[in-house]
């Protein structure tokens, strides 16, 4: 069983509840969408997280996950639809002095600059910046 859930900045806040009952209710597997403006999603696009927000809705799905891993609570944890987030963990693995982290994966030019649809909703170009691209310019270089 799985549970997805799509963050906005009405809901990701509650995070920390949602582990818990994913925990309580013994689910496998969560996936955490960020929303993409096409679709439905053009619908909503003024609920997309702030830059400050998508980093802490990150930070604390990474401080949920290992707390249960700690715990032995073993679940599948993905993030979906941006596609910076694998570096924001690898980045983040390497500011916390994990010494696994750089044979993580080599990330530079994996991410593509993130979403294209989301910059072409917002900008009316595909190649204009993500929106919701939640790296530094110092960290993309």
């Amino acid at each position: 069983m799985g549970l997805r859930f799509t963050l906005t900045r009405r809901n990701y806040e509650a995070l920390p509840e949602i582990f818990t009952f994913v925990e309580q209710e013994g689910i496998g597997r969560v996936c955490f969408y960020h929303l993409v403006y096409s679709g439905r999603g053009s619908r909503i696009a003024k609920d997309d997280l702030s830059y400050d927000d998508t980093r802490r809705a990150l930070d604390l799905i990474l401080h949920e996950t290992a707390a249960r891993n700690r715990q032995g609570n073993r679940v599948d944890v993905l993030t979906v639809d941006n596609h910076v987030d694998g570096v924001y963990v690898y980045l983040t693995l390497l500011k916390e002095r994990k010494p696994h982290a750089r044979q993580t994966w080599e990330w530079k030019g994996v991410c593509g600059g993130s979403f294209r649809v989301r910059a072409l909703q917002v900008a009316g170009d595909p190649w204009a910046p993500d929106p919701a691209c939640d790296l530094t310019d110092e960290e993309i270089a």
